[in-house]
């Protein structure tokens, strides 16, 4: 018996540098997923619809195609059935017996699911998301994202729109709550563990136009940055640069001047900071124009940020985000995107009882 498949659908945040026509470089994904939207780690049918080829002596017949949806979790039960092995009783399967559709028939579920509670930073990303595929129909849920913290959907109709460009959530409530209504007896029959609204999270720091939009853009991989050369080997006041970014102190600031691409300012130092969570402030101003993001505890993963939000240009500003952990270990801050300098005048990291638990002061005695 031979199976090809995939867990998921292509790269599409890894980067290949290419060159147009004219010779001006550009860097592209490895994959294109066309005409399914998104690709791994997306909720869309780029990430979760794959290529399945069965060929099984006695079953299968060459040359022949199913429309009927599986999933890979319908292979076990599939396999041993076929092999005359007898299913454990000593715990629930999640998938079907798929032998019918491999036969050329038709499959009797209702419809089957994806989960996928976290977001991470990737092109068409969404929200802690939950997915009902039922005949033609797709419906995602949001948890949480919409109205007074009720759940949000999008609804396609994936027959007449393999690409889901149309939302059909205002025109379809009855499927959507027919469709829920399958994703909420799944939930609870799998007794997963949800999503949960943070009781603490502020509207006004929530930006719904990024949804979708990969942070930080493609990523290349296996190309060796050249070694930066620093103004000061030693960390400035517990604080270094990273990436393309070089530190100095200025007059009454600390300066962190970029070159290229993602310049950050690395806490260098372990704070050990408890009884979170906390709000991190700063103070600062900047050449360039950036939407400014702030990593929370080593080693600064997509999922452990907040977005400061817009950074102006040429003037002073004050910024603030709140990092939902109870323990701080470490701050990472990535306040512009191309080349140009920052320049900091102060940070602060206030605790769960608003108590002041951290101060960096590089502003001179004149400008406090």
């Amino acid at each position: 018996i031979f199976v090809f498949t995939s867990d998921n659908g292509g790269n599409m945040y890894n980067g290949i540098p290419e060159k147009d026509k004219d010779g001006k470089p550009f860097i592209t994904a490895p994959t294109s997923n066309r005409p399914l939207r998104g690709g791994k780690a997306c909720m869309f049918e780029g990430g979760i619809r794959v290529p399945t080829i069965v060929a099984w002596p006695g079953l299968t017949k060459a040359g022949t195609r199913s429309d009927q949806i599986i999933q890979s979790s319908d292979f076990y039960p599939t396999l041993l059935a076929g092999l005359g092995i007898s299913l454990p009783d000593s715990h629930a399967i999640d998938g079907i017996d798929i032998a019918s559709a491999l036969k050329g028939g038709k499959l009797n579920r209702d419809a089957i699911f994806t989960y996928f509670p976290h977001a991470p930073g990737v092109p068409d990303w969404l929200p802690p998301a939950v997915a009902a595929h039922a005949g033609d129909w797709k419906l995602i849920r949001l948890f949480h994202h919409g109205k007074n913290g009720a759940h949000d959907y999008r609804l396609y109709n994936l027959k007449d729109d393999i690409g889901e460009a149309h939302d059909l959530a205002s025109r379809h409530p009855d499927k959507v709550r027919k469709l829920d209504r399958l994703i909420e007896r799944h939930l609870t029959d799998a007794k997963a563990v949800t999503p949960k609204p943070n009781p603490r999270f502020d509207p006004a720091q929530f930006d719904p136009s990024r949804i979708g939009v990969q942070v930080g853009g493609l990523r290349v991989g296996g190309k060796k940055r050249a070694p930066t050369k620093k103004p000061n080997a030693k960390p400035i006041q517990g604080w270094r640069a990273g990436n393309t970014a070089t530190l100095a102190a200025g007059d009454g600031t600390l300066i962190l001047r970029s070159t290229g691409k993602d310049p950050q300012l690395i806490l260098a130092s372990d704070p050990k900071l408890s009884n979170g969570p906390f709000t991190v402030s700063i103070r600062l101003k900047t050449t360039k124009a950036s939407k400014m993001l702030v990593f929370c505890n080593p080693p600064f993963k997509r999922g452990g940020f907040t977005d400061f939000g817009e950074v102006a240009a040429g003037r002073w500003v004050e910024l603030s985000g709140r990092f939902a952990t109870e323990k701080l270990t470490g701050l990472r801050f990535d306040p512009l995107t191309t080349a140009g300098h920052a320049e900091i005048d102060w940070i602060r990291v206030v605790d769960r009882n608003d108590k002041l638990v951290k101060e960096w002061a590089f502003q001179s005695k004149s400008k406090r």
